[in-house]
């Protein structure tokens, strides 16, 4: 009697110490898998990367159905489960599937490659009336990036990435300058630009140390001259829809950084300055 008590024990300490989407998650395979066959012999798969504290039980079992349904008519239908079911319908189940796995790790991930994932799988949910929102639960900041971009992700990594030609970053920001080239330094220019930095930037940043905002030392290896002017003269605008700038953004607790409302030459010597650090 006190080992059966000890195994019921440890059998309800082990299914409390699971979430309740992965309790629902193994319920909702499990249901779909064997249809309530008494000798079914089921493998349940590793639920999804999720957040305990927001998934929800109701999450886990919505999405063990699909994907238990899934592995039924494949197991039953081989390699003619993709004709069987259609392209329309297989492009559904992708889709419903994708969202739903993709909803759980950006609550814990939060980044732009996932975002494009829920918003293209939500897209297609949209069209087909089961889902409200074209964007899904993704932020604000990251609906305005998909809509740039119109949920195209390589184009958004391509817009976005380093250029391998030049070794350096392509992204210029939006903004007034469109194209600068440095050249020798001027040390009147670099020092006007050090007392601007100096009364206006040092509360958020310094060179070499992390701030309110990032280390400034050796920004041109990760940004063009262009994008930190921008970023000067027009910062609540990148701060909405520069994608570098939305991260670092997100990087630094959502901090707004202030405009400072530099004229465009007070600017162009603080971005001279900072070439010294």
């Amino acid at each position: 009697m006190k080992r059966l008590l000890l195994a019921f024990f440890l059998y309800s300490f082990t299914l409390s110490a699971q979430s309740n989407f992965k309790n629902g998650f193994n319920a909702g395979y499990t249901q779909a898998f064997c249809l309530n066959k008494s000798n079914c012999n089921v493998k349940v798969p590793k639920a999804p990367k999720h957040d305990e504290n927001r998934a929800s039980f109701k999450d886990g079992i919505d999405l063990g159905e699909i994907m238990g349904t899934v592995d039924r008519l494949k197991q039953i239908h081989g390699s003619d489960y993709e004709n069987l079911v259609g392209f329309s319908q297989l492009r559904l189940i992708n889709s419903r599937i994708s969202f739903m796995e993709n909803k759980q790790l950006y609550f814990i991930e939060n980044d732009i490659e996932t975002a494009f994932k829920i918003a293209s799988a939500s897209k297609i949910l949209n069209r087909a009336g089961e889902a409200p929102d074209q964007y899904g639960p993704i932020s604000q900041q990251h609906k305005l990036l998909v809509a740039r971009y119109k949920s195209d992700y390589r184009r958004y990594q391509r817009d976005n990435s380093v250029a391998k030609s030049s070794g350096g970053p392509t992204n210029i920001g939006i903004g007034p300058i469109k194209n600068l080239n440095f050249k020798k330094l001027n040390p009147a220019f670099v020092k006007a630009g050090e007392n601007t930095f100096k009364q206006k930037c040092t509360a958020c940043h310094a060179a070499e140390r992390k701030l309110i905002g990032p280390a400034l030392k050796d920004i041109y290896k990760k940004r063009r001259p262009e994008w930190v002017i921008n970023l000067l003269l027009n910062t609540t605008e990148m701060l909405r829809k520069d994608p570098d700038a939305i991260a670092l953004l997100k990087e630094y607790n959502n901090i707004m950084m202030l405009n400072q409302n530099l004229s465009e030459k007070e600017a162009i010597s603080v971005a001279e300055y900072l070439r010294t650090l």
